[in-house]
């Protein structure tokens, strides 16, 4: 008596395989899973550049936020600060020079607005003390702003110009960025008590 295995797949010609239908099937299916399989890679790729890239403009447009942060609460006693034409003007212990920011060494920094191709920029320009002038280089913050408001509160309303002929005394301060499509980037900076004097800077 003999026992034989048994046998899987079809028999044809002597021979056990698939037909010409389930290999056409199978093909067919391979096929469709490999392209799922690309169209997901390939959407995945996508939103993971277009996230980046969101990433990377919602950076660029908190970089004023992130220094100007900082240089107020850096403000020395009986600082200088001024608001006018000319832009923001105060001095700070905050520094984006390593050596001055160290030694706690005094600046005197400048936000202004500049008119560029039809946009508005924001720059932050740095002098020393001593100097009378600021350098014409500076860190553009913004460069695709349509309008750049910065306004102080002297504890009742907000004004564009500073100091007033009023003794009152800076409260804080509020910077609003317009952009190319209608938005608007507001932030209020709370300002420390103490005594102020004009700049002239």
């Amino acid at each position: 008596m003999s026992v034989r295995p048994p046998q899987h797949g079809r028999r044809w010609a002597g021979g056990f395989g698939f037909t010409l239908v389930e290999v056409v099937v199978a093909l067919a299916l391979g096929v469709t899973l490999l392209v799922a399989v690309q169209a997901l890679v390939v959407t995945s790729f996508r939103t993971s550049v277009e996230i980046q890239s969101r990433s990377a403009a919602q950076a660029a447009r908190e970089l004023p936020f992130d220094l100007l942060g900082p240089d107020l609460a850096s403000l020395p006693a009986g600082g200088g600060f001024t608001l006018g034409y000319g832009g923001l003007t105060f001095t700070t212990l905050d520094s984006l020079h390593s050596q001055r920011l160290a030694a706690r060494h005094a600046v005197v920094v400048r936000y202004r607005g500049e008119q560029a191709a039809g946009r508005v920029r924001l720059v932050r320009q740095e002098r020393e003390v001593e100097d009378q002038r600021f350098s014409d280089s500076g860190v553009v913050l913004t460069q695709d702003a349509t309008a750049i408001h910065l306004e102080i509160l002297d504890g009742r309303s907000w004004h564009d110009r500073w100091p007033l002929r009023t003794a009152r005394t800076p409260a804080a301060l509020r910077l609003t960025i317009e952009g190319p499509e209608g938005e608007s980037l507001v932030h209020v900076f709370p300002l420390q008590p103490m005594r102020w004097r004009r700049h002239d800077g």
